[in-house]
């Protein structure tokens, strides 16, 4: 009698379709983490952009404005009545007084008008920008945060070119 022979019909199809499913799932969870960095990343980068933003205008207006109300050093530097800090006698040239007043003032009020939240900051003139500079003017505390902004501006102050430093301390996420 001859052994039966059995049929094995559809073993083909089966370890097609095993095998198709495994690429496919390799090929989603790849999509799926390349989706994901990328987002990370994204989001990390308009954070950062948005930081920056803020540092320019915050330079900007240091800068460019007298502030408001223009003769806030002549006050209490508070939250409440100084709405912006302007160091500008007019566009591009400081003011000694309001640098002075500056200098003197409370960090925590500085920090909350400038708009720091609870970022720390640094804002330093210094004149001789082409040689070895030495520091007129500073606010703000050095920090052991792992990154930092800086924006640079140039100014005038009692006729002499100046550099007006901002710079921003932060942790990442």
């Amino acid at each position: 009698m001859k052994p039966k022979r059995t049929i094995r019909r559809g073993l083909v199809f089966t370890m097609d379709f095993i095998a198709s499913l495994f690429f496919f799932l390799v090929i989603i969870l790849t999509l799926l983490w390349v989706w994901g960095e990328t987002h990370r990343r994204i989001s990390e980068y308009q954070e950062v952009s948005a930081r920056h933003r803020r540092l320019l205008d915050v330079s900007t207006i240091l800068v460019k404005t007298p502030g408001n109300p223009p003769d806030w050093h002549m006050h209490a530097v508070d939250p409440e009545t100084v709405k912006a800090l302007g160091l500008a006698r007019e566009g591009n040239v400081l003011d000694d007084e309001k640098l002075e007043t500056l200098e003197g003032a409370d960090y925590m009020s500085l920090q909350e008008i400038l708009g720091f939240g609870n970022e720390n900051f640094t804002i330093t003139v210094s004149d001789n920008i082409t040689g070895s500079p030495s520091v007129l003017y500073s606010k703000g505390t050095g920090n052991t945060a792992k990154e930092r902004l800086v924006v640079r501006r140039l100014a005038l102050l009692n006729g002499t070119p100046v550099e007006l430093k901002v710079e921003a301390y932060y942790n990442k996420k």
